[in-house]
Formats: C-alpha cells, sequence, structure tokens
C-alpha cells in the first residue's frame, strides 16, 4: 500500500512540473519583468494582398498588470490596394480667420472725431444765460449733435439741445440760476454711436447787478408817493425814449421780493394807486422803465412810505 502511494504522488509532482508554463500564461501581463511575445497563426484573407496569411505577433506590456494606454494615436485612413500603392487621406483644421483687436472694455476700438467747443455765460434782459459754439462735424456717418449741461451742485447730466443739422453750431440755453456750469457735446451716427466730442468745458453765469438809489439825471427818472385815503398814490413822469415799452411799479416789504403793483404799456399814464396796504406796515416803492429790447431804460426810487396805525386815510391831506 505504501508503495502505491508514493508511486502515485510522485506521478502527481512530475505533472504539476512539466505543466508549470501553461500556469505561468494565463497568469497574464506583469508575471514577467519583460515583454511576451505570443505567435497565432490566422488563416489569410482578402482586401489587401494576395496568397494566404501570415503569422501576426501581438507584444504585451509587461512591467505593469493590466496597464492601458489612454493616449489616442493619429488616425489614418488607408485605401484599397491599388498598382500606386496604399493611399492615405488626412483631414487638416483650418486655420482660424485674425480677430479684430478691441479695447479693455471689449468694444472694438474707434476713432472719433475732436470738435471745438466754447461756451459764455451772462445775462439777458436780467435772465442767467450761457451760449455755447462749435466746430461742425465732418464725420460720414454724422446723424446729431447732443449738448448736455450739469449744473452746480449736481452730478447728473442733462440733455439741453438736440439737431441733425451738422450745420447748427450754436445754442444758447436760459433761464439759469447764478454759478458755474459745464457743457459737453457729443456727434453720434444712426445708431447713438459716437463719432465726435467737444468739451467738457466750463463757464459761470454771474448773478444779476445790485440796484442802487441815484439822483434823477438824463436816461433816469424820478418817483414821488404820498399818503391819501385810497391807499398810497405814486407818480413819475413821461418817458421820452424812443425805445419805451412801458412803465413798471414795485412793492417791497424790507427783507421780502419785491412784487409789481402796477404795470402799462400808455406812456402817457404816470399815475398809479396802492389801495391793498396794511396799516402800520412800511414800503418801498421804485418805479422801472422798461424798453423794447426788454431791459429797463430808467429806474426811480425808491420811495418809503409808512402806513399810519389807523390808516391811510387817517394821513393828513396835502
Amino acid at each position: 500500500m505504501y508503495r502505491k502511494f508514493a508511486a502515485a504522488a510522485a506521478i502527481l509532482t512530475a505533472g504539476l512540473t512539466v505543466g508549470a508554463p501553461a500556469f505561468a500564461l494565463l497568469a497574464g501581463p506583469g508575471a514577467h519583468d519583460g515583454p511576451h511575445a505570443s505567435t497565432v497563426h490566422e488563416p489569410g484573407g482578402g482586401g489587401g494582398g494576395a496568397g494566404g496569411g501570415g503569422p501576426t505577433t501581438t507584444a504585451k506590456p509587461g512591467d505593469h498588470a493590466g496597464s492601458t494606454s489612454t493616449e489616442p494615436g493619429p488616425t489614418t485612413t488607408v485605401g484599397a490596394s491599388t498598382d500606386a500603392g496604399p493611399t492615405t487621406t488626412t483631414t487638416a483644421k483650418p486655420p482660424e480667420p485674425p480677430k479684430p483687436p478691441t479695447s479693455p472694455s471689449g468694444e472694438v476700438p474707434r476713432d472719433t472725431e475732436k470738435l471745438t467747443l466754447g461756451c459764455t455765460g451772462g445775462r439777458v434782459a436780467g435772465v442767467g444765460s450761457v451760449t455755447c459754439q462749435w466746430s461742425p462735424s465732418h464725420a460720414p456717418t454724422f446723424a446729431r449733435y447732443v449738448l448736455w449741461r450739469q449744473d452746480p451742485g449736481q452730478t447728473q447730466k442733462r440733455v439741453i439741445f438736440q439737431s441733425t443739422d451738422r450745420n447748427v453750431v450754436t445754442f444758447t440755453d436760459t433761464p439759469l440760476d447764478t454759478g458755474n456750469h459745464y457743457y459737453g457735446l457729443l456727434a453720434l451716427d444712426a445708431s447713438s454711436k459716437g463719432v465726435g466730442s467737444g468739451g467738457p468745458v466750463s463757464t459761470t453765469v454771474p448773478p444779476p447787478p445790485t440796484t442802487t438809489t441815484t439822483t434823477p439825471k438824463a436816461g433816469t427818472t424820478s418817483l414821488a408817493c404820498t399818503l391819501q385815503t385810497p391807499g398810497v398814490v405814486c407818480t413819475w413822469p413821461a418817458s421820452t425814449s424812443e425805445r419805451f415799452a412801458g412803465y413798471r411799479l414795485y412793492r417791497e416789504v424790507p427783507s421780502t421780493p419785491a412784487q409789481v403793483r402796477f404795470t402799462t404799456s400808455d406812456r402817457g399814464v404816470t399815475t398809479a394807486t396802492d389801495g391793498d396796504v396794511t396799516p402800520g406796515a412800511t414800503y418801498k416803492y421804485r418805479i422801472v422803465v422798461m424798453g423794447t429790447d426788454g431791459n429797463p431804460l430808467a429806474y426811480g426810487g425808491p420811495v418809503t412810505i409808512t402806513i399810519p396805525p389807523g390808516g391811510a386815510g387817517d394821513a393828513p391831506k396835502p
């Protein structure tokens, strides 16, 4: 029995030793330090060449088991066999067209025309005004002018004038408050994009002149006011100016704005009565002779009248 068992063990051991290469091949890549090549005989096929197929050798990686290449190789299309040999077709990506340069804001830069803008402040007929002039735009795509203004103490710019006529190069802005004003000009195309600009420039509107009382002289007039039963009666001499347009009688309570109490365009009317008076009140009266251009021709006064506590009817008769 023992001899039979020993013989069987020897046969089994010999079988494992002989079959070792087969087990090593099943272990797959990575079981040996170098690459292992296997040879497979395949039958010949058509499509490329004549005759039967030859042996095909496939190389297998050896250092790392299960490693797989992730980098794609070049793509080549091989056509049918001809007398000139195989044909290889490669498709190249067309180059991209050049892009125009852009500004930091992402917009394509464009040249704009520099326009000359000048503005002068003043007063017309006692009202603040600014007159602006500018050089005409020569841009071929010109569509309109836009003139803007920024008032004293303000941050907002306001459009005050627009024109589609490139030959209109002046504008008078009125009425305006006293102070420093800023102006700027834009020339735009039909899509409201700038093709020219001018400014900004600043100009000052002066304050109105201070009215002072002077002795009547040539070009001025006099004023007399008295207390009578209806109230206060004021008289002045008739104007002889060819530019006469009318009279204006003003009444002012101290520390308050003056109010127009009487007006007429009749040169011969030289008397006015102010019947709306308050007992105990003090008034100042002025007469202004107006010209046809809207500017004063002459001033008269002021004349100060105090209404008695009992009313104008208690005033002594002249």
